[in-house]
C-alpha cells in the first residue's frame, strides 16, 4: 500500500494500522501514529514524513520486531517493538517498558542502515562495513565484553546515554561521538580497553562522567591510541583496591585536543601514556595519589592543574 499527502491528528491509539501489510510507502505525510507489520525484506518505508509514536509488530517472529526504513527528510518521535516477542532484546540491554493499549512494549534502541532495531548487537549484526551505528534512546551495558561489538565502528550516540557497567575490549578504528558516556559500577578491569595492537578509539564531542571503581576508566595499555576531541571526561573515583585501581587514563599514546579531563579521588590521574595535552585543554585532577604519571607529556597551549597530591604531582619515566 501507498500513502501520499495524508495528515492524520487527534488522540487515537493508532492514526493508521497497517497490520497484515507489507513493504507500505508513505510519500509526504504526517501520521500521529502507526502500527505496522513491515518484516523481513519488506521493510515500512518513510520518504518526508513524519510519525509521533510507531509501533512496529513482533508478536509473530522468532527473532526480531518489523522494520521501519527512514528515509533522508523523515522522523519518527518514538518507536517501539509490540507484542511479546522480543527475543532478541538479549541480556545486558535495559529494556524500556511502557503500558500500551493494555500490553507492554520494548523501545528500540539502534539504528544502522535506516533500520532500527531492538539491540545494539542486532544492528551491528546487521550493519554494512563502514556504517554508522546511530542510537535512538538510551542503553545501558553489562557485565563482560558488554560493548565488544562496536570496535571498528562509528558510533553516533545522537544526543543519548550509553551507559557502561563492564569491560569493554575494543579494536581497530572505533569512533564515538555527538552524545554522552555514563560509567558505574565495580568492574574487574576497565569500563574502555584498547588492548589491540590497531586498536584507536576517538571520542568526538562526547561528555564521559560517572563514579567508577575499576583498573582505568580508559586503558590503552602499551600501543593502544586514545583521542579526546572537543570532549569533556570528567569522572570521581570510589575505588575499593587503591594499591591496584583507580586511573582515569592509562598506557598507550593519549590525544587530548580542545578537551577537558577532570577527575576526583581517583588514586591516580593518566598513568604510563605518551600524552599530548594541546588546543585550550584542560586537565584537572586532585585528591590524588599521583597525578600524571607518565612517559612523556607536551603541553601546548593548555592548561594542568593537580592539587591534593599526596605522592607525586607529577612523574615522568
Amino acid at each position: 500500500s501507498v500513502l501520499t499527502n495524508v495528515t492524520v491528528k487527534g488522540d487515537y491509539i493508532y492514526g493508521i494500522n497497517l497490520y497484515g501489510t507489507h513493504g507500505a510507502e508513505m510519500t509526504n505525510c504526517n501520521i500521529v501514529s502507526v502500527f505496522s507489520n513491515g518484516q523481513d525484506d519488506y521493510p515500512l518505508n518513510l520518504n518526508n514524513t513524519n510519525i509521533g509514536t510507531m509501533i512496529l509488530n513482533s508478536s509473530e517472529r522468532e527473532e526480531d520486531a518489523g522494520k521501519v526504513k527512514i528515509n533522508e527528510g523523515s522522523s519518527v518521535d518514538k518507536l517501539y517493538a509490540y507484542g511479546e516477542n522480543t527475543k532478541n532484546v538479549g541480556t545486558g540491554i535495559e529494556k524500556v517498558k511502557e503500558i500500551f493499549d493494555g500490553e507492554s512494549k520494548t523501545q528500540m534502541v539502534a539504528e544502522a542502515d535506516g533500520i532500527v532495531y531492538l539491540t545494539i548487537q542486532a544492528a551491528v549484526d546487521a550493519a554494512e562495513s563502514g556504517s554508522t551505528i546511530k542510537l535512538i534512546s538510551d542503553v545501558k551495558l553489562e557485565g563482560q565484553n558488554c560493548a565488544d561489538m562496536l570496535s571498528g565502528y562509528t558510533v553516533d550516540l545522537n544526543d543519548n546515554i550509553l551507559t557502561l557497567e563492564g569491560n569493554t575490549y575494543l579494536s581497530g578504528e572505533t569512533i564515538i561521538k555527538n552524545g554522552k558516556i555514563n560509567v558505574t559500577g565495580k568492574i574487574s578491569d576497565s569500563y574502555i580497553c584498547l588492548y589491540e595492537a590497531d586498536a584507536k578509539l576517538t571520542l568526538y564531542d562526547v561528555e564521559l562522567t560517572g563514579t567508577f571503581d575499576a583498573y582505568a576508566v580508559i586503558n590503552s595499555k602499551e600501543t593502544g591510541r586514545l583521542i579526546i576531541k572537543d570532549s569533556v571526561i570528567d569522572v570521581i573515583g570510589n575505588i575499593s583496591n587503591p594499591d591496584e585501581m583507580g586511573n582515569i587514563i592509562y598506557g598507550g599514546n593519549v590525544t587530548i585536543d580542545n578537551s577537558t579531563v577532570k577527575g576526583t579521588d581517583t588514586v591516580r590521574g593518566i598513568g604510563l601514556a605518551d600524552v599530548e595535552i594541546k588546543n585550550n585543554s584542560v586537565v584537572d585532577i586532585s585528591d590524588v595519589e599521583t597525578g600524571l604519571n607518565c612517559s612523556t607529556v607536551t603541553i601546548d597551549n593548555s592548561t594542568v592543574t593537580i592539587t591534593n597530591a599526596t605522592k607525586r604531582a607529577v612523574r615522568l619515566s
